[in-house]
């Protein structure tokens, strides 16, 4: 049985947004993008709904910039800042805005860098993703990637990546 979805990308303005989800049991939309113009803030949402009919666990792996990484029109990329105290590591956040926090449903990333929930058959969470320092002067976001593994009927069925590309930010 074969779950995996890749759905074809019509012909679009190069400024519309795309969303890119691998799996057919698993619907994404009412993506958005708000930023707080006085403290640079800015709160990406995005919702994700099971339309498998069982329960599903969505999984999401958040650690470094290719597991969850942000990049708005500007050019600036964004990820979360991972320690700098060990070997090896001195400089492993340059160059990367920081991403402060992940909540997926009412969980929240903690010490490890993932957030998970289990979604009974056509219930909907929102994944929100904060970031501090904000460039404020961006107008959308290029490219937001999330690595995303799914089970369903707690069977792991994938390890694919959620993409969606050209948000448009709303400043207040």
């Amino acid at each position: 049985m074969c779950l995996f979805f890749i759905a074809p990308v019509a012909a679009q303005d190069s400024n519309s947004l795309v969303i890119n989800c691998p799996y057919d049991s698993l619907s994404v939309g009412n993506v958005k993008a708000v930023g707080i113009v006085k403290t640079g803030e800015l709160t990406i949402s995005v919702d994700f709904q099971n339309k498998y009919s069982k329960k599903s666990k969505v999984h999401f792996a958040l650690g470094g910039y290719s597991d969850l990484g942000i990049e708005n029109d500007k050019g600036s990329k964004y990820k979360i800042h991972t320690s700098e105290r060990l070997i090896g590591t001195k400089d492993i956040n340059k160059g990367y805005g920081k991403i402060s926090s992940v909540f997926f449903g009412d969980k929240k990333m903690g010490s490890f860098t993932y957030v998970e929930q289990e979604l009974p058959t056509s219930d909907t969470k929102t994944l929100t993703v904060k970031l501090s320092g904000f460039d404020k002067s961006s107008k959308k976001i290029l490219d937001f990637h999330v690595r995303c593994i799914l089970f369903l009927n707690y069977m792991h069925v994938g390890d694919k990546f959620v993409q969606l590309k050209n948000i448009p930010i709303e400043w207040k």
